[in-house]
C-alpha cells in the first residue's frame, strides 16, 4: 500500500493506492463456474490469478490521543482473471468503511 497522510488539527486524510495479488485458487473459490452451474446463459468458469488494483482514501478523527473514529472510502478495480467471470458483470466496485479506534474500550462504539 502506497499512503501519505495529510494532518489538518484533529483529522488526518491519507489517500493511498494498493495492488491486491489474488490466486488462481481463490478467484475459482469466489467467480468460478462449475460444470454443474452451467446454464444457457453462464458458461463454465475456472478462475485465473489476478491482480485488483484499489484506489481510495481514509480519513480519521482523533476524538482524544487514544481514541479515533476511521472512514474509508475507495474503489476497487477488478483485474481480468475476475471480469472474465461470466458471474461477473461490474469492472469496479465502490466500497465504505468505518471503524472507532479504541472506542469500543471505551463503550462508545463497536467496530462496523
Amino acid at each position: 500500500m502506497v499512503d501519505k497522510g495529510f494532518t489538518f488539527g484533529a483529522f488526518r486524510i491519507a489517500p493511498h493506492f494498493d495492488i491486491d495479488y489474488l490466486s488462481s485458487k481463490d478467484v475459482d473459490y469466489y467467480y468460478g463456474v462449475l460444470p454443474n452451474e452451467v446454464t444457457l446463459s453462464r458458461a463454465a468458469y475456472n478462475g485465473k490469478s489476478t491482480f485488483n488494483f484499489v484506489l481510495g482514501t481514509e480519513v480519521d478523527w482523533s476524538l482524544t490521543p487514544r481514541q479515533t473514529i476511521r472512514a474509508e472510502f475507495g474503489v476497487t478495480r477488478y483485474g481480468s482473471g475476475i471480469t472474465n467471470s461470466p458471474i461477473v458483470d461490474k469492472k469496479a466496485s465502490p466500497s465504505v468503511k468505518s471503524f472507532c479506534a479504541s472506542c469500543a474500550q471505551a463503550g462508545w462504539l463497536h467496530p462496523v
